[in-house]
């Protein structure tokens, strides 16, 4: 266990807590719980490292989980909000890229579709 301000926390976690207390403060002091102090800013550190990774692919399989996470600590009366916001902005962009992928699907099905009926048509031109 490593000390980051007044809260013992994993050693695994403590750097990216030490840089999360920088620049939020302490975001546990209002805490409704602090007897658990120790588990639920873990568990932000969790959250944060696993955004830290730089693969999209794998922050997005595990944003559903990350955001229960967050609220979690939210409802500990952590000062998670900036990173809720966060959460929120990859979800929009989950959203956004989904819907693009949706229309595009649907375009190319609408040529195939078209394609397949110029090909019928042709098929039936030569009997």
């Amino acid at each position: 266990m490593e000390n980051v301000g007044q809260h013992e926390v994993p050693v695994e976690y403590a750097p990216t807590l030490t840089r999360i207390f920088a620049k939020h403060g302490d975001i546990a002091s209002n805490s409704y719980f602090p007897q658990y102090n120790t588990f639920l800013l873990m568990l932000v550190g969790l959250v944060v490292q696993k955004l830290q990774t730089n693969n999209f692919g794998y922050v997005l399989s595990k944003l559903d989980n990350m955001k229960n996470i967050v609220r979690f600590a939210k409802s500990g009366n952590l000062n998670v909000s900036w990173l809720l916001k966060h959460l929120a902005e990859i979800e929009e962009i989950r959203t956004l890229t989904t819907m693009a992928a949706t229309r595009e699907f649907d375009a190319r099905k609408k040529i195939m579709m078209t394609a397949k009926k110029t090909v019928q048509g042709s098929t039936k031109a030569l009997r």
